[in-house]
């Protein structure tokens, strides 16, 4: 039997030429090798490997349960992936030309360009931060076939929103930020309370609902083989009032009016949270505490101390710091100005009511698709920095053309019919951005001298590296700007330092092969986590270069030893903080025992040895043992800080 896939000629031209030049390896690496496509091959490895993350072309430590239903969706990964790049070359090739596609491909197969989820890159976009309120007020009328009525109490709500991240994520690729979640649970649980439909206490109530969501976020149902990803914020009254206290409850009141009893419906939920997770370790909800910080100083220093101590108890949640309440985090480190995104929906002439003194609550906003820039391989293909400059101009519009053909080919499929998250508003086009992500940062600075190393072996950025850093960062931008003017763009385009789970890997080791370079891993922050610096210079350099990435990034603080004492932590947070620092979070080791209980140390309360760790291998808390191999190195290689 010969089975053969209709594929655009062209395409397959330029596939077979980059396959016969580079060889297996690379193929591999991209997952067109005929081990990759060949389902009984695939079958095999995925079974002689031990975890997930080792035999899948797309890996993340997310997907942990190595079983039939990984191995479906995995296997098939390579198929999708070749289907989406013959659509996306032949669709940039109509409108850019077979040069501009070829150089695409080019750029894409041999490590300078990497784009995320690139499996589904045809299919769906990326990530999301919904509001919940039409399905507060309509139910789950996306669902087809099923009717609902709007949620009539806080068990029901819950369903309802479980069915909506569902729906949602095997929809998308990325995150599902849901940031009003507990402003409406706050509403039914007050409601059941007032008709007297609870058990046992109020209280007992709210945290069995509590616990209940908390587990069914972790259970891979919600995406068949793993856990959808979700994050929740807790915001402090600024925020709380900026963003939501405009909103209309179903009852006719209004949240403004229940301020002060939303700040204690968040506390308990991160009570509760932090009570699960000793009983049972788990990774979601990815939590951000987000809070307004002017004149030096903490706008809600209550709520500030009292995340900063809550934070202590496990080191599991992210803090954002806003100047204004015009961003916040939205998408784990997607930090979009809300600001922005409200100007542009007003040129487009369209209805917005995004943020005012007392503001709506349209919180939609997202990334159709990220795609990077890997600028160490760019800067050793270049024979000068002034080469450098030229060529990151270069790639950087072939990273924007390929943007621009996703997003076309997306909105087509919407047209199709087959896209029904945006018919039915979910998602709207135009609050989602098209997102350039940086890679290998620090490893294109040292490359050009910019990185220094005092006499007790820590890293920091010198004169000369922030000088490139603020010009590598403003040729981005200035050329983004100068695309969307020629090319008469009706979205915005920002940039992000990407996470890079997986990406990081094989940007590294396809520039192993290319370059003859050395690396296992690139870096995903400004100062990788395997070197040596201060804590200070880490903070300095995040807070001066993250105030140019426009989509975000984060800074991981990793801790050796747990803070002594509340007021060393506040204190540590505050001069964070003073620095502008931006979005960060402190990394800390949680072991675990045979019955995933979460402790710190050698042996658990109940008398277990440890048997795992628990740390963010990106964004998010998951096993170590779930690591990739060199995500695994990578972690053995992390250095960790004293605090004193």
């Amino acid at each position: 039997m010969d089975l053969k896939l209709k594929l655009y000629k062209p395409f397959v031209a330029e596939l077979n030429r980059l396959k016969e030049k580079y060889g297996e390896e690379l193929a591999g690496i991209n997952g067109f090798a005929d081990y990759n496509l060949n389902f009984t091959d695939f079958i095999d490895n995925f079974v002689d490997n031990n975890t997930v993350a080792d035999a899948s072309i797309d890996p993340n430590a997310n997907s942990n349960n190595k079983d039939i239903t990984t191995l479906e969706r995995d296997m098939v990964k390579p198929h999708k992936k070749l289907l989406s790049y013959n659509k996306l070359f032949y669709e940039m090739t109509k409108k850019y030309g077979l040069v501009e596609s070829r150089k695409w491909l080019q750029a894409e197969y041999t490590g300078a360009l990497l784009l995320h989820d690139a499996v589904d890159s045809s299919f769906k976009s990326y990530c999301y931060s919904y509001s919940l309120k039409e399905l507060v007020n309509r139910g789950l009328f996306f669902m087809k076939g099923l009717k609902t009525s709007a949620p009539k109490h806080l068990d029901s709500y819950n369903r309802f929103v479980l069915n909506f991240i569902s729906y949602t994520s095997n929809r998308t690729n990325g995150a599902v930020g849901l940031p009003d979640y507990l402003i409406y649970s706050f509403f039914f649980w007050k409601k059941d309370v007032e008709e007297g439909r609870y058990f046992t206490s109020p209280e007992y109530y709210r945290d069995q609902n509590f616990q209940s969501f908390i587990y069914d976020l972790n259970e891979p149902y919600l995406r068949v083989a793993e856990s959808a990803f979700t994050n929740i914020n807790l915001f402090d009254r600024e925020y709380l009032t900026a963003m939501f206290g405009g909103e209309e409850y179903p009852d006719g009141t209004f949240v403004v009016d229940f301020i002060e009893e939303l700040i204690a419906y968040q506390k308990s939920f991160m009570d509760m949270i932090a009570k699960v997770r000793k009983e049972t370790m788990y990774t979601f909800p990815v939590l951000t505490y987000v809070l307004l910080y002017k004149d030096n100083k903490f706008v809600d220093e209550e709520f500030a101390r009292w995340a900063n101590k809550h934070n202590m108890i496990w080191y599991d949640s992210n803090f954002y710091i806003g100047e204004t309440v015009d961003s916040c985090s939205a998408c784990y480190r997607y930090t979009p100005n809300f600001k922005e995104i409200q100007d542009h929906k007003k040129n487009m002439q369209e209805e917005w009511l995004f943020i005012n003194s007392i503001g709506g609550s349209a919180l939609n906003v997202g990334s159709v698709r990220v795609n990077d820039l890997n600028l160490n391989h760019i800067a050793n293909l270049s024979v000068d920095y002034d080469v450098f400059k030229s060529n990151l101009i270069d790639y950087t519009l072939t990273n924007l053309k390929i943007l621009d053909t996703i997003r076309r080919v997306i909105k087509r499929n919407v047209e199709k019919g087959i896209l029904k998250i945006y018919t039915y508003g979910l998602i709207d086009f135009n609050s989602q951005y098209n997102t350039v992500g940086i890679a290998s940062f620090y490893e294109c600075i040292q490359y050009f001298g910019g990185i220094d190393i005092d006499e007790f072996g820590n890293h920091s950025y010198n004169e000369l590296g922030i000088k490139i850093s603020e010009e590598i960062l403003n040729i981005i931008k200035d050329t983004i700007r100068d695309f969307r003017i020629s090319e008469n763009c009706d979205y915005l385009v920002n940039i992000e330092q990407s996470p890079n789970e997986s990406g990081a890997v094989k940007m590294a080791r396809k520039d192993n092969i290319i370059l003859n370079t050395n690396n296992v891993i690139y870096g995903n922050q400004w100062i990788p986590l395997q070197e040596k610096c201060t804590i200070w210079d880490k903070a300095k350099i995040s807070a001066k270069l993250d105030k140019m990435c426009s989509g975000g990034a984060i800074s991981h603080i990793n801790i050796d030893n747990r803070f002594a004492n509340e007021d060393q932590s506040w204190d540590m947070l505050n001069k964070l903080a003073k620095l502008g620092l931006i979005y960060f979070a402190y990394n800390t080791k949680i072991s675990v025992c045979e019955d995933n209980h979460a402790f710190y140390g050698d042996v658990c309360d109940c008398g277990k040895p440890k048997v795992d760790e628990y740390c963010r291998v990106v964004g998010f808390l998951t096993p170590v043992s779930s690591y990739s191999k060199e995500r695994k190195i990578e972690y053995k290689n992390r250095l960790w800080f004293e605090v004193e």
